[in-house]
């Protein structure tokens, strides 16, 4: 079982592989998974700067999502 921190809330777990990434929109709360390449780059530089091998896919990133942003303008 695997769990993911989605925001200020409960973890989410799962039972099944998690071979993407979450996006979480502060705004409306949504969460979109995207495909682990996504992360290549910084995991890369990650290893290479500090010797530190990133998870991708256990990996929750926060902000706003299109929709949100948009509605701000």
């Amino acid at each position: 079982v695997r769990h993911t921190h989605l925001g200020h809330g409960a973890p989410n777990y799962s039972e099944h592989q998690h071979e993407h990434v979450h996006l979480v929109c502060h705004g409306c709360g949504t969460v979109t998974e995207v495909p682990t390449d996504l992360m290549d780059g910084l995991a890369d530089r990650l290893d290479r700067e500090r010797g530190f091998e990133l998870d991708v896919t256990h990996v929750a990133l926060s902000g706003l999502c299109r929709s949100c942003r948009e509605s701000q303008q």
